[in-house]
């Protein structure tokens, strides 16, 4: 999966099929204050295959963030089946009693 991709992915996700409303998104930040549920990317670090001291080939560890007032599992299994299928990751959940919000983190590769 390439970043374009990721960002193709969601943007075909609705939150409401019926009405079409979108999951709010952004590539490592927003613009503007957002409310939950909404989906964050962030490119956390390279894993590159390198020789003779040069690259040859990109691979970076990305992260996709679920954001939500309350654990829903249901939206989870959607954003597994319709955005991460076909690629490789692994989930981390998290409840933040500051912000009193759940965030559902996968971590993949990003190939480049």
């Amino acid at each position: 999966m390439t970043w374009e991709e990721l960002e193709k992915r969601t943007d075909k996700f609705y939150l409401d099929e019926e009405n079409k409303i979108k999951i709010p998104y952004s590539h490592y930040d927003f613009d503007r204050d957002v409310s939950p549920p909404h989906l964050m990317s962030t490119e956390n670090n390279s894993d590159n295959f390198i020789a003779d001291g040069e690259i040859y080939f990109e691979k970076y560890n990305g992260r996709l963030e679920l954001t939500t007032d309350t654990r829903d599992r249901v939206l989870e299994k959607r954003i597994e089946k319709e955005i991460l299928y076909g690629i490789v990751w692994e989930k981390e959940v998290a409840y933040i009693s500051e912000e009193r919000i759940w965030n559902a983190s996968y971590y993949f590769q990003i190939l480049n």
